[in-house]
């Protein structure tokens, strides 16, 4: 796991380097933190796109009880959801809004079997169907939200792995360059080469990030292990 020890403050005298604005106030220093969050969240994005579980956290909910269950506050986009009962954990699959009443009738239970539990995330709530889910725990696993520096100044000798163990050493390049582009942007001043550095850094980071397993070939995915593979799970025999 990376350890980048770049404090916040270090990177805002960086980025004031980049811009040729030491010593200035024209650009403060709440507002270079800003751009760095955002060019933060930037990266965030950039290395969630490129299919590696950098940021995975859980969270889980027991049923029947808990439909719909909250989502936790951190959310930002699931990654799978897995529900455990009578010591088997299965994947279960989203289900799409017109499907929301597909269980709604005989057809959801056939011969004592219950159809198969599935989910739908909407606003800051995940639901299941059928609306009355078989006893069991399910798990998220989801993406968390970027976490963000306090625009006060509170922050500003804490370091990058403080709020994001994922961004490798060389990496924080990419916020600071893009906060010193905002700053020249305020300026109205030339930002063509800050750009054409921030695309070369990104697409270092784009080619760098997928292989975090390097010493492994990639592989076709199995998702038919330990799954119930069919429309229909029996949990009463």
């Amino acid at each position: 796991m990376p350890t980048n020890d770049k404090v916040f403050s270090t990177l805002m005298t960086q980025v004031r380097q980049r811009a040729d604005m030491e010593g200035s106030t024209f650009v403060s220093d709440t507002e270079i933190r800003v751009w760095l969050n955002a060019a933060l969240a930037e990266l965030h994005d950039i290395m969630i796109l490129c299919f590696e579980d950098y940021y995975v956290n859980t969270t889980t909910y027991s049923l029947p009880g808990t439909n719909p269950g909250t989502l936790p506050s951190d959310f930002y986009k699931s990654l799978g959801v897995d529900f455990e009962t009578g010591g088997v954990t299965y994947s279960i699959k989203p289900y799409s809004f017109q499907e929301r009443n597909m269980y709604n009738s005989n057809a959801g239970v056939v011969s004592g079997n219950l159809a198969a539990l599935r989910y739908q995330i909407r606003d800051d709530k995940i639901h299941f169907i059928p609306a009355t889910p078989p006893s069991g725990t399910v798990t998220l696993h989801y993406i968390p939200e970027c976490q963000q520096f306090r625009t006060g100044g509170e922050d500003d000798a804490a370091n990058i792995n403080s709020k994001n163990k994922s961004v490798a050493i060389g990496y924080q390049e990419y916020l600071v360059v893009a906060a010193a582009i905002k700053c020249l942007m305020k300026e109205e001043s030339d930002v063509r080469m800050l750009l054409a550095e921030k695309a070369d850094l990104q697409k270092r980071i784009e080619n760098a990030a997928p292989r975090k397993d390097a010493g492994e070939p990639h592989k076709i995915v199995d998702v038919t292990v330990g799954t119930h593979g069919d429309t229909w799970i029996n949990l009463f025999n």
